[in-house]
């Protein structure tokens, strides 16, 4: 997500805030007992079934399936490390 986060920020979420179009998100893939995932992306739009996000470096906008990424929890704040 350079150059809005930098590699080896710490970002902090909310898990009460519902993301909003234009949110930088933490998702979260932990469907595998004892394992999780996570991605930091920027929310552009959501439906039933995906998360459409975009990332910056390099620039793409790509869809992630929900069932693979079913959390998505607002970035509220990042500091460095």
């Amino acid at each position: 997500m350079e150059p809005r986060i930098e590699h080896g920020e710490r970002v902090y979420v909310n898990p009460a805030l519902p993301p909003r179009r234009g949110d930088d998100v933490l998702l979260v893939n932990d469907n595998e007992p004892g394992t999780w995932k996570a991605l930091v992306k920027r929310l552009d739009r959501w439906d039933t079934d995906n998360w459409h996000v975009r990332q910056y470096s390099p620039a793409k906008e790509f869809t992630l399936k929900k069932r693979d990424w079913p959390k998505a929890f607002v970035i509220v704040s990042r500091a460095s490390r």
